[in-house]
């Protein structure tokens, strides 16, 4: 099945810190399993968390579930070495946080430049700063490894001082203007 064709029902995030839930991940019935070295690591374990993921991909076994690793944001101090080490880990994609603009595509790509060209670049869309910029980012899949958004209601919440409700109303309209520019 084409990544074009395959349902995307569901995700599982987890750190790449945690052993027992990679190992559970591998028998859950979700779409996609998505390994973490961001939000949910310390600082700390950054680098072991790295190395986990790396060795968690090398180890298999997660059956036709697409794979990803989420990097740490360009911005940060791992956010180079995470893109470097995950180019060539195996995994199906890299989801990479906080993208405001097509420069941080641009940017991407170069990091991902050692990767396999079936690696996907998933961008995280949750920045005030990236939502005027919807239509070129998403242009940038014509010409990058740009793949799919996922949209961080949560930060950008947090961003915007936006109340969080389970009807996400204070972002409906956000989420109509990322649909459309994806299409």
């Amino acid at each position: 099945m084409s990544t074009q064709n395959r349902p995307r029902r569901s995700a599982l995030y987890f750190p790449a810190t945690n052993a027992k839930a990679i190992a559970k991940a591998r028998s859950l019935p979700t779409d996609i399993v998505i390994i973490d070295l961001e939000d949910s690591v310390a600082p700390e374990l950054k680098v072991e968390a790295r190395a986990a993921a790396l060795a968690a991909v090398k180890e298999g076994g997660f059956g036709n579930r697409e794979v990803a690793i989420r990097a740490n944001g360009l911005d940060t101090e791992w956010g180079k070495d995470d893109l470097a080490a995950i180019a060539t880990s195996g995994a199906d994609a890299v989801l990479v946080p906080k993208i405001s603009s097509p420069e941080d595509i641009t940017a991407c790509q170069a990091a991902l430049a050692a990767a396999p060209q079936a690696m996907q670049l998933w961008a995280m869309i949750e920045t005030c700063r990236s939502i005027p910029r919807l239509d070129a980012i998403g242009a940038m899949a014509a010409t990058t490894r740009l793949s799919l958004w996922v949209m961080g209601v949560n930060d950008l919440a947090k961003e915007m001082r936006a109340r969080l409700t389970p009807e996400r109303t204070p972002f409906l309209a956000v989420l109509t203007l990322a649909v459309a520019a994806a299409r």
